[in-house]
């Protein structure tokens, strides 16, 4: 779900020529801002479709995603009918969503009630503390329309290590309550056995991520057993399970694609060394290689090791443990293990080649001066620092939240929780809300 700090637009693993290691001072004392957000979030609507209930509130800001009401604070009622329980609460944007025991009949009619907790934080509250008040029997309107129509299997196609299942239904899949990967079986005569890893459903369509990539050519069929008990089936948003189907044929649309990725270029800047292969498609961004099959070399400098490695589209970035200076020549070799799925490869499953000594390209353009800190802003439970520098800071090697200390003189004492940085500001997520007209 969306996290209401977006660290992907600006992080480093897409902008890899930024976070040139240059520290930013220590500050004692600064003042902060406090934007006076004391307003709480009002209910607007409740809507349930099948097994999934929806409260949408307006507020200055979004609901808080991670401090949230539990499950036990809330009660459905639909008189005359089996029991609802609600099984899970999670909050994207300005909405609540509750997944319940059973689905809502078409028609049926239901209220629900919340009762605010009177102690801890797991309430329904916006980003700046403000908790919405508690109701009782809220009245539900229906969406389901009746739907008792169970989604159809339109097609199945695989490319690689992903096979697709698409379906035809008047809603989506349910993404929450569907089928473990046991359920399904995937042949193919004569070659190496496959094995569905892992189930991932979006919209209508269902992919299962396989062992092992599904060759240009190879003819594998699909089947799928629906469980007789219980709720982990495909099934759509009104709780109608699709139905058991054997051998399914399955479209391979790899195309004969059986050319290996290519690397065509290696730059460093700071902490980020990143490759660049040319290939027919994108690279396996799951099944990649550990960071202990690279190996930096810079003769008569520090070690650098690779701690982590990323791959999005066509390149592979790899973290290092040290910044690599302005001027300094590094080379890097990769060896891909001689058995296993975690090495360089494509989405059809080619494995790129192991290289020895490949010259690095250094782009660190000899940024030495630190970031300086701009201003400082609270907003509920977030604070934010704004630095400027030529460059966005760090977000992946960035301070703890220990190195910060918050101060309020005479209220109930504030941590910090958790920092995320991104671009050119610092968040610190705070362990309560600073309330209006409060001096930190």
């Amino acid at each position: 779900m969306p996290d209401p700090i977006n660290t992907a637009r600006n992080s480093r693993l897409h902008t890899p020529v930024r976070g040139t290691g240059n520290d930013a001072a220590s500050f004692a004392k600064q003042a902060v801002s406090q934007a006076g957000d004391t307003t709480p979030p009002v209910l607007d609507s409740a809507t349930v479709n099948g097994k999934l209930l929806v409260l949408i509130y307006t507020d200055a800001g979004n609901l808080d995603v991670v401090n949230t009401a539990a499950a036990s604070a809330f009660v459905l009622s639909s008189a005359g009918n089996a029991a609802i329980r609600v099984n899970r609460v999670f909050v994207s944007d300005n909405a609540v969503f509750l997944t319940l025991s059973r689905k809502v009949a078409g028609g049926e009619t239901v209220t629900l009630s919340y009762t605010r907790p009177t102690t801890g934080d797991g309430v329904i509250q916006d980003a700046a503390g403000n908790d919405a008040a508690s109701f009782t029997d809220q009245a539900v309107r229906n969406y389901q329309g009746g739907d008792t129509t169970a989604p159809v299997l339109y097609s199945a196609t695989v490319r690689g290590k992903q096979l697709v299942l698409t379906y035809t239904d008047v809603t989506a899949l349910d993404a929450v309550r569907t089928a473990a990967a046991s359920a399904f079986a995937v042949s193919s005569a004569g070659t190496a056995a496959i094995n569905v890893d892992r189930v991932v459903v979006s919209g209508k369509t269902v992919t299962l991520m396989l062992s092992r990539a599904v060759a240009g050519g190879e003819t594998v069929t699909l089947s799928y057993t629906r469980p007789p008990t219980g709720d982990n089936v495909i099934q759509d948003a009104a709780g109608n399970d699709a139905a058991s189907f054997t051998n399914q044929a399955v479209s391979n649309s790899r195309a004969g694609d059986t050319t290996a990725p290519v690397l065509c270029s290696a730059m460093v800047r700071g902490k980020q060394l990143v490759l660049t292969y040319t290939d027919a498609t994108e690279l396996d961004a799951v099944n990649t290689a550990a960071a202990s099959a690279f190996a930096v070399s810079s003769a008569g400098t520090a070690a650098i090791n690779v701690d982590r490695v990323v791959v999005s589209g066509k390149t592979v970035t790899l973290m290092l443990s040290r910044a690599v200076a302005d001027g300094e020549t590094v080379t890097l070799s990769y060896t891909r293990p001689p058995i296993g799925d975690n090495v360089i490869q494509d989405a059809a499953g080619n494995d790129a080649a192991s290289f020895t000594n490949q010259a690095v390209s250094n782009y660190r353009g000899g940024d030495t001066t630190a970031p300086v800190l701009y201003s400082a802003t609270v907003r509920g439970k977030q604070l934010v620092l704004t630095y400027t520098d030529a460059t966005d800071l760090d977000a992946v090697d960035t301070a703890a939240a220990s190195a910060f200390a918050v101060s309020s003189a005479g209220t109930a004492a504030i941590n910090v929780d958790r920092v995320v940085v991104s671009g050119k500001t610092v968040t610190l997520m705070l362990s309560r809300a600073v309330a209006g007209g409060e001096t930190v």
